[in-house]
């Protein structure tokens, strides 16, 4: 196994600006939490760039995030300050890591663009989340699209293009070169979190929290199967749309044979971007094994299979 190890330029900023800096691996510190001031609660990966979260208020955030809150600076600032920053990812012997596909050159960060953020606060998207989660504007190229990068191990895997144009036929595009297929939206920050729940779209991640990724629809590759299973979340829990009740089984009896795997069932003609918090959680609270709902989903006389 080869390594990028980090630069010293992250840790030395973390001994400046942070309290109570702790080691715990080549790749990992903790810190007492610059958002609820929780001691040694504040976990960050040092290299995915710098995605972290604190255990006590769960507060998430990436290292550009963090300087914009502990030196009350801008995001141009922050992102400019951040730029040499080399992230540690770990590289297998298979050869060099996905190659980076750039954003569009006409995009801009999206809640600094008056119509990017006005279509995000109408979908109850924060301005910590469009940084974390990396979302840009693009007056541009893509015309009156969000830009939604899609990161793996680190690296810029590729970005889905959203039209906001209520009346577009084509809602979303795939940026040149991006397999989307390959990867799950938000698979970096949900990799900080020991169990993860999948859902069908970026929206739907945003709506449901750090500790969930996205298949980009509800066909799952092969690809895609082998990030969850192989990956170290303890469990899976599959909360797809609910007009997907037989995808939903389909894949996850497919994931139950690596490991535990919980169907989440939303509300009839809902999903999970169309709920509430409160919603969501009750959701969550009552997922069931997969094994139960299929022997259910039998005795109604569905016909889900296994493949």
């Amino acid at each position: 196994m080869r390594e990028r190890v980090v630069s010293g330029s992250l840790l030395e900023w973390l001994k400046k600006h942070v309290r109570g800096l702790n080691h715990h691996s080549n790749s990992e510190v903790s810190f007492d939490c610059p958002y609820c001031g929780a001691h040694s609660k504040y976990w960050l990966n040092l290299g995915l760039r710098g995605v972290g979260h604190c255990f006590r208020c769960q507060k998430a955030s990436n290292w550009v995030g963090l300087m914009m809150k502990i030196e009350r600076v801008d995001y141009e600032t922050a992102k400019e300050r951040t730029r040499s920053w080399i992230p540690y990812i770990p590289q297998t012997d298979r050869g060099d890591p996905t190659p980076e596909i750039p954003l569009p050159l006409t995009a801009v960060p999206a809640w600094s663009h008056p119509k990017g953020r006005a279509y995000l606060e109408s979908r109850g998207v924060t301005e910590d989340q469009t940084l974390l989660y990396d979302i840009h504007y693009d007056p541009g190229t893509f015309v009156n699209h969000l830009i939604l990068p899609v990161y793996r191990f680190g690296r810029l895997a590729g970005f889905q293009c959203r039209d906001l144009d209520p009346n577009s036929k084509h809602r979303y595009l795939s940026g040149a070169g991006s397999k989307l297929g390959d990867n799950l939206y938000g698979f970096d920050i949900a990799r900080q979190y020991e169990e993860v729940v999948v859902v069908e779209g970026p929206f739907d991640v945003l709506r449901t929290g750090p500790f969930s990724v996205a298949t980009f629809g509800k066909k799952v590759s092969p690809l895609q199967e082998q990030l969850l299973s192989q990956s170290t979340w303890k469990s899976v829990t599959v909360m797809y749309d609910s007009d997907a009740l037989r995808q939903t089984l389909k894949f996850a009896r497919r994931l139950e044979a690596f490991k535990p795997t919980f169907v989440a069932l939303v509300p009839p003609d809902t999903d999970p971007g169309s709920l509430s918090a409160t919603q969501l959680g009750d959701v969550l609270a009552d997922r069931t094994p997969v094994d139960h709902v299929f022997a259910k989903a039998v005795r109604l006389g569905l016909q889900v299979g296994v493949r």
